[in-house]
């Protein structure tokens, strides 16, 4: 008989996942068969796992197969499985590389639901996943496998890509180089292992049945001697433990007698079987591009390759016993990781250092740190002795013991001190002390000067000497025998892969607070493409209105002249930042992204000295990389290339504004179109392609050539030097060029660039000869320096704003046009555009596709850095053609909820939602906005709960977050939706956190309904009234539906005044079970209550109110009295220090409740007269005003409330 409601945040339980204790089959079927997956169903699969279970995982794809079809990661862990957390080690399993062996794909499905169904239910699962981030690739091949078939034990058919390489051949190798062009599969492998530090990993294969482990290759010399030879790496006591892990554990593997795999290739097979199951790679059969190679070498991944049938596609019908046989091995081996050493490089204050080198001494190898500085290393248990050293700091070894046993990682931190080239260290407090010493030594000169009556000319220029010479001090003594500043980092001379990447490196090392060293994926032959961005600050996040412009060279491997003056271009942006005030305006303003190298194969077959020829041109596959992309003016039937496919995803993904590509064999800045219709084409193939933005496309050309050092000149940039003077070459008018109109060309980057991402680039073509001589470096440099800086800055001319709906929320991808021009860029993610003119008047439009568009005049000044800011506020419209303010809407659904509360509705549910319901109607009147709604009025069991909270935070994902807080004694989920107009998923400072908790009494369920209803209305007004979208864009509000789904399971429609329910599943009332400030309560603490306390701990909350039933009333604290009070007066009022807020928040309640606020109902006599309840309602008075103190009713141990 409580109804106690006061304002606490709803928690939303949504537990399609385990309630799978003590062999229940709750769910019945396994989400999971025992069958073949193809693409289509592996895809749908993984899916719903991650749909059921998504609070604990991550669908995402790495890539796609040559084919085009997905390859999909599922990534879980307890917490955040969608993102890397510092020291919380990653693993790894892979499944079918090669496409016709096929069982590691089904059981990597298995395990996967193994591991979701099972966290909060087993503890060894539940204790792994807490620690630990997995990732699951069930298929790297999944075009071979869809040509493989069932019951092919020993063929090939399936096992290649679409491309016939194997991809377990195609990996960069240690040993010998791989000649294979590496593969969109391999790629995908080596880019995700850039972006994630895995530790750990397993690949699995079909064929043989052991535990294969590092190294599967030998050097030419040694393989020439034996072609099966041990080959022993490093870590070899580590991969022989791993190897053994899994081998011991699973149903088979370590059987000789069965690991000979008779029962597949025979008696006479040569096959003597595996001893314990596993084996050394080349002890076995030597390979080149292997994958686990790879991982370790280059990543420093340990990662062994498990055979694990002896038939590559078995019958359908073996698929069980494969997974009962792997399953134990499965968790074991990926626990390994949790054995070793792990921790932090960082500087004496404490930054990390990334790349930092981390090794085991007495082992040849070292591992870097990650760009948390992180690094990890499984070791065996014993004595070591581990050094981390990072370029420009002193090294440091630390001793340390590894324990037996799992989650026992040593964890050991280093802090690196700088490393001054004379070989002493000085730490920053010393130097501080030097420049101390020097400082008070002017300012002493300073005052005597002063005292001594020198005219006041001499005493300011000694002020400003103060400053000048302890500035001097200290680069004094910086460099002193040093050379920390002498030469510059950056040499005149050709720079191969190695160096280019090598001094990238340290130039983001020395100037790393306003510089970010990335790659955007890998060329054909797995040389990375790095990008260093510049800005200065946050240079490695994107931040609203502030423009992103860039830089590419060597897109021709064999022009190369802008490789290398990109490489000057970032030392000077660097260099000067704060110190020229040209520089540092700019990188205030700008982030800067420069890929010095497109096309690294090319380069490194190119060769010094050849001006005119094709060698390096290409990639490696004998591709045009400038005629490689899609193209507005005709189908583009080459195949895009990895590189391209890079670059393409970068547009995707940074929202560029203007950007330049260097090439060489001319002298001209080319600005688009670079193509015609075939139709213009045929006529003419050389004409004039005339761009909407023409005008400044030839501005910006200018901009580039008439600032550098010989472009403009018509005499030379002919190039009669390279070309000679009978060549037909005319030379280029200020040195500048439409593209068609020198020659066309089909699939270019500038234009592509242009068209389909509204980045405006021009080509620069910056030297006659391809390939110069070196001695010549440092004049192109000068030559091309002011222009560069100035082009990039004309980013700062013309109009930027962004696009918002009228509550001022972003619009992602409207358009934005110039009206008299042809073109319309897209809107950003955070709604903002950018547009590039020239002074003028000019007239922007604005449109989105739901939305009213709007048009708004302006005028671009003359002058940089003088971007007129102008923003849209788009309005909803309405289908019929007429548009409604939220402020009419807000009108119009007041009258209508004014005149149903005349009706005197006492429905239960209406008094709550009908407002609601006709807010919907208007909406949905001719226009079609909402339909059905998505919450029925009906009794919603835990699945029905969980899956309509599931579907209401997919449906409004942007404004929503779906989290869980615990677990019911059964096992049900206590699911809470986090509603925001903003970051649902997390705390702003000076936002206030609201909540709401339902059905805490397990049979007292409309407060569980209703705030489904509540979600409902919040999510679907957001944006549309306006005083639900103020509201969210200030709170974050947390909705539980049901604290008690154990007892909400038994509870029974009808049963208005019974107990059966209202207990959690172990019996105890869970509004009786908190600590309390008047009394001990001596009830053991709920598993459904500590969960409550844990998430009060972690969220800041203001105000909450929960739901009870039985009772019509807003019950405010106290809710107990101390046991002398109680003695006197067991019913008293207890008052709380905050008693006058308590009344008014339960009046602000009650008073605009449908009933509440009225004695004459909240007496309840419809359901306790009816009932003859035992208590005499025939003397109870009700609730003046639908409010009462808790205590004042009746006195409680251990509420929520209090």
């Amino acid at each position: 008989m409580e109804s106690r409601i006061s304002m606490r945040h709803i928690f939303c339980l949504c537990a399609l996942s385990a309630l799978v204790t003590f062999d229940i089959a709750v769910l019945g079927e396994p989400d999971v068969q025992f069958v073949y997956h193809n693409y289509d169903s592996l895809s749908s699969t993984l899916v719903a796992l991650h749909e059921k279970y998504y609070e604990i995982s991550d669908l995402y794809s790495i890539g796609r197969s040559v084919k085009g079809r997905k390859l999909w990661v599922l990534a879980i862990s307890g917490k955040y499985a969608w993102k890397h957390e510092v020291l919380r080690p990653e693993v790894k399993y892979v499944g079918n590389i090669h496409g016709n062996e096929v069982v590691g794909r089904e059981i990597l499905l298995h395990f996967a639901e193994h591991l979701l169904s099972n966290y909060g239910v087993d503890d060894d699962v539940t204790r792994f996943l807490d620690n630990t981030r997995v990732h699951l690739l069930p298929t790297m091949n999944p075009d071979g496998f869809e040509v493989a078939f069932e019951g092919n034990c020993t063929g090939v058919i399936g096992r290649y890509n679409n491309g016939r390489y194997d991809l377990n051949r195609n990996f960069p190798d240690v040993f010998e180089i791989n000649d294979d062009p590496i593969q969109v599969e391999t790629a995908a492998i080596m880019s995700w292992l850039e972006i994630v530090p895995f530790v750990l990993s397993g690949n699995f294969h079909g064929g043989a049945l052991v535990a294969n482990y590092p190294y599967d290759n030998l050097t030419p010399e040694d393989k020439a001697k034996d072609p099966a030879q041990y080959s022993l790496s490093p870590d070899d006591d580590v991969f022989i433990h791993l190897a053994r892990v899994y081998s011991l554990q699973h149903g088979n593997m370590y059987n000789i007698t069965v690991n000979k795999c008779t029962d597949v290739y025979g008696e006479e097979d040569d096959m003597d079987g595996f001893e314990d199951g596993i084996t050394n790679g080349a002890d076995w059969y030597t390979l080149t591009g292997g994958m686990q190679d790879y991982n370790y070498v280059y990543h420093g991944c340990m990662e062994l390759t498990f055979e694990i049938s002896c038939c590559k596609y078995p019958r359908e019908s073996l698929l069980e016993d494969y997974w009962n046989q792997n399953k134990i091995s499965m968790m074991n081996y990926l626990e390994q990781v949790h054995q070793g050493v792990k921790g932090l490089v960082l500087d004496e204050k404490d930054n990390p250092l990334p790349r930092a080198r981390v090794s085991v001494i007495g082992r040849s190898n070292y591992f870097n740190t990650t760009l948390d500085g992180e690094y990890f290393r499984i070791l065996l248990p014993g004595q070591y002795e581990i050094e981390a050293s990072a370029n420009g700091y002193t090294s440091q070894r630390k001793a340390l013991t590894v324990p037996a046993g799992l989650y026992n990682t040593v964890e050991l931190n280093f802090n690196l001190g700088i490393e001054i080239s004379s070989g002493f260290h000085i730490l920053p407090s010393v130097y501080l002390t030097f420049i101390s010493v020097f400082c008070f030594f002017i300012q002493q000169l300073q005052l005597h000067c002063k005292s001594k009556s020198y005219i006041l000319f001499i005493y300011d220029h000694r002020v400003f000497m103060s400053h000048i010479f302890c500035l001097c001090a200290l680069s004094a003594l910086l460099t002193f025998d040093t050379g920390v500043l002498g030469e510059p980092d950056v040499q005149f001379v050709y720079h191969d892969h190695d160096d280019l990447s090598s001094t990238l490196v340290a130039l983001h090392e020395k100037y790393y607070d306003i510089s970010d060293l990335y790659s955007i994926g890998r060329s054909v032959k797995g040389l990375k493409l790095w990008v260093l961005a510049i800005s200065g600050k946050d240079a490695w996040k994107h931040e609203v209105l502030r423009p992103e412009v860039k830089y590419v060279g060597n897109i021709h491997g064999n022009e190369v002249v802008g490789r290398e003056i990109l490489l000057h271009f970032a030392e000077h942006l660097l260099s000067n930042y704060g110190v020229d005030d040209d520089v540092t305006r700019f990188l205030d303003n700008t982030r800067v992204h420069l890929l010095p190298t497109m096309n690294p194969d090319g380069f490194e077959v190119s060769s010094e000295g050849n001006c005119t020829g094709f060698v390096g041109r290409y990639n490696n596959e004998n591709y045009d990389l400038n005629r490689n992309f899609p193209d507005m003016f005709e189908i583009n039937e080459d195949p895009i290339q990895v590189e391209t496919a890079a670059i393409m995803s970068w547009l995707e993904i940074v929202p560029f504004v203007l950007s330049g590509n260097f090439h060489g064999g001319a002298l001209v800045a080319n600005y688009p179109y670079d193509n015609l219709t075939p139709e213009d084409k045929a006529k003419d193939p050389a004409q004039y392609s005339l761009s909407p933005d023409d005008d400044v496309f030839i501005h910006l050309a200018r901009v580039y050539s008439l600032q550098h050092g010989n472009m403009y000149n018509i005499t030379v940039n002919k190039c009669t030097d390279v070309y000679g003077e009978e060549d037909d070459m005319d030379g280029f008018e200020d040195g500048i060029t439409n593209g068609a109109d020198w020659y066309t060309l089909t699939g270019g980057m500038q234009d592509y660039n242009y068209v389909y991402h509204g980045c405006m680039e021009i080509t620069f073509e910056i030297s006659c000869c391809k390939y110069p001589r070196e001695s010549l470096l440092e004049d192109f440099w000068n030559q091309n320096k002011i222009s560069m800086m100035n082009y990039l800055e004309q980013v700062h001319q013309g109009v930027k704003g962004l696009v918002l709906d009228e509550n001022d929320n972003p619009l992602p991808r409207a358009r934005v046009s110039v009206i008299g021009r042809s073109s319309y860029f897209n809107t950003t993610l955070d709604g903002e555009y950018f547009r590039i003119l020239l002074p003028g008047q000019y007239e922007i439009e604005a449109s989105a596709n739901g939305y009213t568009s709007q048009r708004k005049a302006l005028t671009v000044p003359a002058g940089l850095y003088n971007t007129v800011e102008l923003n849209f506020n788009l309005g909803i419209e309405i289908s019929s053609g007429f548009h409604i303010r939220p402020s009419i809407h807000l009108t119009l659904i007041s009258a209508v909820c004014l005149f149903i509360q005349q009706l005197h509705v006492e429905e239960f549910f209406m008094s709550h939602i009908f407002c609601l319901c006709a807010l919907s109607a208007l909406l949905t009147f001719d226009t079609g906005v909402l339909g059905e709604p998505d919450v029925q009025f009906v009794y919603h069991d835990h699945d029905d709960l969980s899956s309509t909270l599931v579907a209401l935070h997919e449906k409004y994902y942007d404004i929503s977050d779906l989290y869980s807080i615990g677990r019911s004694v059964k096992g049900l989920k206590l699911w809470v939706l986090a509603i925001s107009g903003r970051d649902a998923w997390k705390h702003e400072v000076l936002r206030p956190e609201v909540k709401y908790v339902g059905n805490i009494h397990g049979n007292e369920v409309v407060g569980r309904e209703i705030l489904l209803h509540f979600a409902e209305y919040l999510l679907s007004n957001y944006g549309v009234d306006d005083d639900v979208t103020r509201f969210l864009d200030n709170t974050r509000v947390h909705l539980l539906p049901d604290m008690n789904p154990d007892g909400f399971e038994v509870a029974f429609e009808g049963n208005c005044t019974g107990l059966i329910g209202r207990y959690n599943n172990e019996n105890y009332d869970l509004n009786r079970n908190f600590p309390d400030m008047f009394e001990i309560n001596e009830d053991p603490i709920q598993v459904e209550t500590a969960a409550i306390k844990s998430w009060l701990e972690i969220v800041p909350f203001v105000l909450s109110g929960n739901f009870h039933g039985g009772a019509l009333v807003a019950n405010y604290p106290y809710d107990n009295l101390t046991p002398e009070d109680k003695a006197e007066e067991p019913a008293q009022y207890s008052l709380s220090p905050d008693d006058d807020v308590f009344i008014h928040l339960a009046k602000v309640y009650s008073l605009q409740h449908g009933n509440m606020y009225n004695i004459t109902v909240n007496k309840c006599t419809d359901v306790y007269d009816y009932y003859d309840y035992s208590y005499d309602y025939d003397e109870f008075a009700g609730f003046e005003d639908g409010i009462t103190n808790g205590a004042d009713w009746y006195t409680l141990t251990g509420r929520l409330l209090t």
